[in-house]
């Protein structure tokens, strides 16, 4: 499955518009279904934040996708690549009914390097909608620089004119 058919059942949920009456269930108590086998490292030894990593790793890409079709220009190319990297390094090898199951709890607060580049991504919005050119030139910037300071997209070399 594509990190675009998870942001759209993240977006839509899987009740098709409507939520059924009563409260939701969350799936068995304590933990993902079938943890066996993705919970644990090359070793075979258990890994306790495994889930944890997954989980921001899932949204993460969500939110690095929704943000990239919210801007326009390369940083939407940037953002998009990041947001698909981040997803195959983090979900690449779990499987979907449990990448599913993440979905429908509770989303975790965003951690600081996730807030940094949506607080930049908005300021590069309201940039462009307001026609600020240099405004946006900056955002555009720190957007990039914070997607290459936490290792989401690879550092472009310089072409010698």
């Amino acid at each position: 499955m594509d990190l675009q058919t998870l942001v759209t059942v993240a977006e839509d949920g899987p009740w098709c518009g409507t939520r059924p009456p009563g409260r939701p269930h969350h799936g068995p108590a304590g933990g993902a279904p079938m943890v066996s086998e993705w919970h644990r490292d090359a070793d075979n030894t258990p890994n306790p934040w495994r889930q944890g990593t997954v989980e921001v790793g899932l949204y993460g890409a969500i939110t690095l996708y929704q943000l990239a079709q919210r801007v326009t220009g390369q940083v939407s190319e940037g953002l998009s690549a990041a947001a698909e990297a981040l997803f195959t390094d983090t979900c690449g090898t779990v499987p979907l009914s449990v990448l599913i199951w993440f979905l429908l709890q509770r989303p975790p607060p965003a951690p600081p390097w996730l807030q940094q580049i949506m607080y930049a991504c908005e300021t590069l919005v309201f940039a462009q909608a307001a026609q600020q050119d240099a405004l946006a030139t900056a955002a555009a910037r720190q957007v990039t620089l914070s997607l290459q300071h936490f290792g989401l997209q690879a550092v472009k070399p310089r072409v010698a004119a």
